[in-house]
């Protein structure tokens, strides 16, 4: 490893720990603490890193804390749907500068790259931050990715095919662009740091159904970068797939943007009250449901005891919006039989699980950049 991997290792770690000492760095990257000084003099001078408050001491000089500089650059980063996209421009610690939901009248490949470029140059315009500030731009999507995460090779919802959707933007905005698939950039939050042993299953339901595994913490990118490939599942996703797309109520709320925590609560609350309803004035959709949440419960109690995680991540806007759904769907996991229950959780969205998703994403893939050089910050002239 040379010293420029020792660097973005370096940075990592305090990406991953908020803040650390140059001991405790010392002792995470099994590194002296000359060399450790010597590198932290480099991110500071190169003002990637600041130095915070100091630590405290049982005794004797109190060491300083480190921690990243947050505002030396910016991400833009996006999530598509087929009738509008979600943008936000954060620092780098997730603290959101200015979001925006911008409708599309239709999702056409070249349509739909001409209105991202234009309402995040007009973003940037009303931040007044040029585009030399911007770190990359990063993209969630439903479908597959290619094994380099710049092609989207199959949307369904979006009917794209073999679209160049991140080289399209880098030549326009001449920045750093990464594309993953939705449920893998959730898969990103469930990371552990310190926990190599991490096995963690994550399960998107949308307009689509994906499963991401994270295994000893490193999220599984499967033989065709397909995560967990959708036909894991079996005879039982087209069950899935024909409810999801002719049942109005679930249609409706994948119409819906991302469950943020500025949403508004009262229109949650409409939502499920509406459903419930629903439920309980027809007997065959109360079937539906109960057949829906089964169907679902079976999938993961297959999966849960195959890999034994120690959680479960529920999520897309069938989780997000339905409390009854993502309850019964609990429910039915935590009473099948298991070697071991993990915890079986659902967003919490008021800690912005999309946007510091995407960031780890983003940071993720930025950082394996084999050019960039935190001492001479080459991204400037990225092309």
């Amino acid at each position: 490893m040379d010293k420029k991997d020792r660097l973005k290792l370096l940075y990592k770690k305090l990406l991953e720990n908020e803040s650390l000492t140059k001991t405790e760095l010392a002792d995470k990257l099994d590194l002296s603490l000359t060399a450790i000084s010597d590198y932290i003099n480099e991110l500071v001078e190169s003002r990637w890193i600041i130095p915070g408050k100091k630590a405290d001491s049982s005794g004797g000089r109190r060491a300083v804390i480190y921690q990243i500089n947050p505002e030396i650059k910016y991400i833009i980063a996006l999530d598509l749907k087929d009738s509008h996209f979600y943008i936000f421009i954060s620092d780098l610690k997730s603290n959101l500068i200015k979001s925006k939901i911008h409708y599309l009248d239709n999702y056409d490949f070249k349509n739909y790259v001409s209105e991202i470029i234009k309402v995040a140059k007009a973003l940037l315009a009303d931040l007044e931050i040029g585009i030399e500030k911007i770190l990359a731009l990063g993209i969630s999507i439903s479908g597959i990715t290619d094994f380099e995460n710049k092609i989207v090779k199959r949307s369904n919802q979006l009917n794209w095919t073999d679209k160049a959707l991140a080289q399209a933007i880098e030549k326009q905005l001449k920045i750093p662009v990464f594309v993953e698939t939705d449920v893998r950039v959730y898969a990103y939050n469930e990371l552990e740091a310190e926990d190599k042993n991490n096995i963690t299953v994550v399960l998107y339901i949308g307009e689509g159904i994906g499963l991401s595994l994270i295994i000893r913490n490193k999220i599984l990118q499967g033989y065709t970068n397909r995560v967990g490939d959708n036909r894991f599942f079996g005879r039982e996703l087209e069950n899935l797939n024909y409810i999801i797309r002719n049942d109005q109520y679930i249609k409706e709320i994948n119409d819906l943007p991302y469950y943020s925590k500025n949403f508004e609560q009262q229109t949650i609350k409409k939502l499920n009250k509406k459903y419930k309803e629903f439920i309980s004035q027809n007997q065959k959709n109360r079937q539906e449901l109960n057949d829906f949440t089964d169907y679902i419960a079976s999938m993961m109690l297959s999966t849960i005891n195959l890999l034994n995680p120690k959680k479960v991540l529920l999520t897309g806007n069938v989780f997000d919006y339905n409390d009854l759904i993502y309850n019964q769907v609990k429910a039915k996991i935590s009473e099948g039989e298991m070697y071991h229950l993990p915890q079986i959780k659902r967003n919490d969205h008021s800690q912005n699980p999309l946007e510091k998703a995407l960031l780890s994403f983003l940071m993720h893939k930025f950082l394996g950049i084999d050019d960039f050089d935190f001492t001479k910050e080459k991204l400037n002239d990225f092309s």
